[in-house]
């Protein structure tokens, strides 16, 4: 089970803001907004999914976040993808 707070819970909703951002690029010319994001999770000592989900102010959070994580990649690795 995946505690509130948790790193791995953050990692999740870094996750699903990634996805919000994929989608929002993808139907950029149509100006669809991802509004909600979910993801269910899968335990080896549970049959029961559970979901990880973000929405509203904390979804724009992550999906920020995201982006954030994404640029200290790049500048790390000196890579030449950020403007």
């Amino acid at each position: 089970w995946i505690k509130s707070g948790s790193v791995k819970e953050y990692k999740y909703k870094c996750q699903l803001g990634a996805y919000a951002n994929a989608l929002g690029e993808m139907y950029k010319e149509k100006n669809m907004k991802v509004k909600k994001a979910s993801i269910l999770c899968m335990s080896t000592k549970s049959e029961t999914p559970q979901e990880i989900s973000c929405d509203g102010n904390e979804l724009e959070e992550y999906k920020k976040e995201f982006e954030t994580l994404c640029k200290e990649w790049h500048i790390k690795n000196r890579t030449n993808l950020i403007n």
